[in-house]
C-alpha cells in the first residue's frame, strides 16, 4: 500500500507514475506536476525508469499556468 496525496492505493510490482495520474483523474500522459516521494523530489526526466517502493507516500502537485 502507498499513499498518494494522502490517499490510500494499492502497491503492486513494476508501479509507475502513468498508474498514479490515472489514479488521480489525470488524462493525458505527462501532465505538468512536481512530483515527490517520500519527500524526494523526482525530475520528470526521472520518472520514467523510477521504481514506486511499497509504503511510499507519494505527493503530485500541478504547477498551476495562467495570465
Amino acid at each position: 500500500m502507498i499513499r498518494v496525496n494522502g490517499k490510500p492505493m494499492e502497491w503492486r510490482e513494476g508501479l509507475t507514475f502513468q498508474d498514479i495520474y490515472s489514479f488521480l483523474g489525470y488524462t493525458i500522459r505527462s501532465p505538468k506536476v512536481i512530483t515527490r516521494v517520500n519527500n524526494q523530489v523526482i525530475q520528470r526526466n526521472e520518472r520514467d525508469g523510477f521504481t514506486l517502493p511499497d509504503e511510499a507516500e507519494v505527493e503530485v502537485v500541478n504547477i498551476l499556468c495562467g495570465g
